[in-house]
């Protein structure tokens, strides 16, 4: 049983290196055009762990947002090869995988409300990363940190964040987001995160707000 509960993550953890190895040319082509070309089945996700019927929609959902991550990042992994194969030039970053980008945003509205949202915000800002967009991953963190204050994803990236405001000259606007975790009147691992940011002297002008933490 433990192993048939981690088999969906070791899938997107070999999808995903596998992806690494491709950009890097590294990978032998017998294992893309072998293993790698069918997206397992719903039923190889869906890791159900009680009779409880809401317990069970919530493994179907988790099912459904994991298997959607892993064919996106076959659909890239063989984007990547196509090119190769015709000899193109890869494009330059923001303009690699437009599609995968706009099926990740896509994904997050329809599974908003669900559970689901930060598994997929947390691909698709690594994705964003990747493609060195700077505004658009703004947007993706902006819409996490509003929607999952809370979350230990919005605190990770609060150091990134920050970096990344500062280029794209929106550090009021995150520095306002961040004012909305700090005067949430209870401690949390994110709110940890986000005050050592402000108190960093990150930005000019900003202090942590009170209490500070110890």
């Amino acid at each position: 049983m433990k192993i048939i509960t981690v088999l969906p993550h070791l899938l997107l953890v070999a999808a995903t290196g596998y992806l690494g190895f491709a950009a890097r040319g590294l990978l032998p082509p017998q294992v893309t055009s072998s293993s790698l070309q069918e997206i397992p089945p719903f039923e190889l996700f869906y890791v159900p762990r009680s009779f409880s019927e809401v317990e069970q929609a919530r493994a179907q959902l988790h099912a459904l947002s994991s298997q959607f991550l892993y064919r996106q990042y076959l659909e890239r992994l063989h984007l990547l090869q196509a090119r190769r194969s015709r000899n193109e030039p890869e494009p330059p970053p923001g303009q690699r995988f437009p599609q995968s980008i706009q099926a990740l945003e896509q994904s997050l509205e329809e599974f908003r409300g669900t559970g689901e949202e930060l598994t997929l915000t947390h691909a698709l800002l690594s994705l964003l990363r990747q493609e060195q967009l700077a505004d658009r991953w703004l947007d993706a963190y902006l819409d996490m940190l509003y929607h999952h204050p809370t979350a230990d994803l919005v605190g990770q990236e609060a150091k990134h964040a920050l970096t990344l405001a500062r280029s794209a000259n929106r550090e009021e606007e995150l520095f306002e987001a961040f004012r909305h975790v700090s005067n949430i009147p209870f401690d949390f691992v994110a709110k940890r995160f986000v005050l050592l940011a402000l108190g960093g002297g990150a930005l000019a002008g900003v202090s942590p707000p009170s209490p500070s933490l110890p």
